[in-house]
């Protein structure tokens, strides 16, 4: 078969004043059946780029061409063959689509799958590709090189995460997936939830919670559940409460299991000093606060373990409870001059301050008519509270005796 270059039908069609196409139907041999005789693609690629352009050779020789390529694909049972009838192929013809769709189906390693991928890439074929890539990835580091690999908005992210999550088996692995995701994105609350999970320690469960989705009350919530269940103290989640900075949802769920964790510490205090501490475990201005200062005062038995109970809430803004301590400690007083040294100390409230009164003149009259000579009654009189029923009792006791 003879072939004309183009840039020899060209030089004819210029000497013959006709045009190119015309010089090329007249250079074509009329019989064309050698094509068919052509079983090589290799051959059949050679006799198409040596043919003139727009020639029925041409357009002949491209059929066939494709023709071959689809039955070398038929025939292509592994990888490698399927890549070879891709390089072989036409570019952008249906037979070398449909050789790139062979390479995928047929895949076997991450390797060939990665080979497959970058080919199809930003083509039609890209999502099957990533597809099958990301089906024979078996372990995080394959994964994390799709995932890292693909654009930050890329759709596919989230199907690569979902099974990198699924991977995972430490808080280390969940985390790296938790802060490799799009914010709000479902696959980033269920690493969330998976990071919970497997939470062992408080402070693993305190990490959790630092971390939890922005805007989100029920990872929230369940950050502060599971951190919660790991503390055995009122103590304990008394420091959860100080930690978190102000959330009502927050506080009132932490509130909640502090005052029940408080009132069992306090229903088991067997002795003075475990009362203390679970009084001072309580969170403040609570009802659970004041039934626990009541179980230290309980155990209060003298005056010196009621003083410190009184000093221990003297500087509070908490007259109930100061007024709570001042009625122990005053059981155990029967000194005058204690008892006014109290009064000294007691914080400016007229409430609190009517209880140790009351106290000092219910001493003093007792001691009143316990007296038996002027000279203790004057010195009661001088120790009673001004303007009390004491004082007037003592002088008629003195007036009596004279």
């Amino acid at each position: 078969m003879q072939t004309f270059s183009r840039y020899t039908v060209e030089k004819v069609a210029r000497k013959l004043g006709i045009s190119v196409e015309e010089t090329n139907e007249l250079l074509q041999p009329t019989d064309l059946s050698w094509i068919q005789d052509i079983t090589n693609v290799a051959k059949v690629e050679e006799a198409f780029n040596s043919s003139p352009k727009g020639s029925k050779a041409e357009k002949l020789l491209l059929e066939k061409w494709i023709s071959l390529s689809k039955q070398e694909l038929d025939l292509a049972t592994t990888f490698a063959e399927a890549r070879k009838v891709w390089e072989e192929a036409l570019e952008n013809t249906e037979a070398a689509v449909l050789a790139l769709k062979r390479m995928i189906a047929l895949s076997t390693t991450t390797e060939e799958a990665e080979d497959a991928y970058g080919i199809a890439k930003d083509g039609d074929l890209e999502l099957p590709a990533l597809e099958k890539w990301l089906s024979l990835c078996h372990d995080i580091d394959a994964i994390i090189e799709i995932y890292d690999g693909l654009p930050e908005d890329h759709d596919f992210k989230i199907k690569i995460a979902e099974k990198w999550l699924s991977l995972c088996t430490t808080i280390e692995e969940v985390v790296e997936v938790y802060r490799a995701t799009t914010p709000g994105s479902a696959v980033k609350i269920s690493a969330f939830k998976k990071w919970l999970s497997l939470c062992t320690t408080i402070e693993e469960a305190e990490e959790a919670f630092d971390e939890y989705p922005d805007d989100n009350e029920e990872m929230m919530v369940l950050a502060i559940d599971k951190w919660l269940s790991f503390c055995e103290t009122a103590d304990e989640i008394g420091e959860i409460y100080r930690t978190i900075d102000n959330d009502e949802i927050a506080d009132k769920a932490i509130l909640e299991r502090w005052e029940k964790r408080s009132a069992q510490e306090i229903a088991h205090a067997t002795n003075i000093n475990e009362a203390k501490a679970a009084f001072e475990s309580t969170p403040n201005d609570t009802e659970t606060e004041k039934i626990g200062f009541k179980g230290w005062l309980n155990f209060c038995n003298n005056e010196e373990e009621a003083r410190e109970a009184y000093e221990e809430v003297s500087d509070l803004e908490n007259s109930e409870l100061i007024i709570l301590a001042i009625n122990r400690w005053l059981l155990f007083c029967e000194d005058l001059s204690e008892i006014e040294t109290l009064y000294s100390t007691v914080p400016d409230d007229d409430e609190i301050e009517y209880v140790v009164l009351a106290r000092w003149n219910e001493v003093a009259v007792k001691k009143v008519q316990q007296a038996t000579s002027v000279d203790e009654l004057k010195k009661i009189f001088n120790s009673a509270p001004n303007g009390w029923s004491a004082k007037e009792l003592a002088v008629r006791r003195i007036y009596d005796l004279i």
